[in-house]
């Protein structure tokens, strides 16, 4: 099952553009807040608090309704400097708390599987927050969250947290 969800991922990948565009500094947040719009798709007042930030193409949002999630990794470098990054991830396995089922995506370069000390995805010492669109956070619908995060120490992911008021169904139905 997997295997078949990572090939279709690749199909779309090479569908999508984004990796070919030229976005002004080459910022990783742009590549993959694009990326989000292609694939999972928002609706328009989301689009509007995207289009403030940087005029986005909108013209294939949702085009590949798949259920693409943002990371942002933090991290610092030798010198103690804080770094970060931003890129994708989605879930191909069962459950959606287990870093193996998780499907991490490089959008600039549509390389998938993305394993801690590879591409930009800093191992040493990183945080891996893993974020997603609008969700019922109590009785209210909320923007952007964090859904859940890792602590990456050494090449070698640990589940952190999961954020206690959003509903997230975690297991693939069967």
């Amino acid at each position: 099952m997997r295997a078949e969800r990572e090939d279709w991922l690749k199909k779309m990948l090479k569908i999508d553009k984004t990796n070919t565009t030229a976005f002004p500094g080459g910022n990783c947040v742009q590549y993959d807040q694009q990326t989000l719009i292609n694939f999972r798709g928002f609706n328009s007042k989301d689009i509007s608090n995207f289009i403030e930030v940087y005029p986005y193409d909108i013209s294939n949002n949702g085009r590949f309704n798949l259920p693409l999630l943002e990371v942002i990794i933090v991290d610092y470098d030798s010198n103690g400097k804080l770094i970060s990054h931003a890129m994708n991830t989605i879930v191909l396995g069962n459950n959606a708390l287990n870093w193996n089922d998780l499907c991490n995506v490089e959008p600039q370069f549509d390389q998938i599987n993305v394993q801690p000390g590879e591409a930009y995805l800093y191992g040493l010492n990183s945080i891996f927050v893993i974020r997603g669109p609008p969700t019922i956070m109590g009785d209210k619908i909320v923007g952007m969250n964090d859904y859940w995060e890792y602590s990456i120490k050494n090449n070698v992911p640990t589940f952190i947290k999961t954020n206690p008021d959003i509903k997230l169904i975690m297991q693939r139905g069967k």
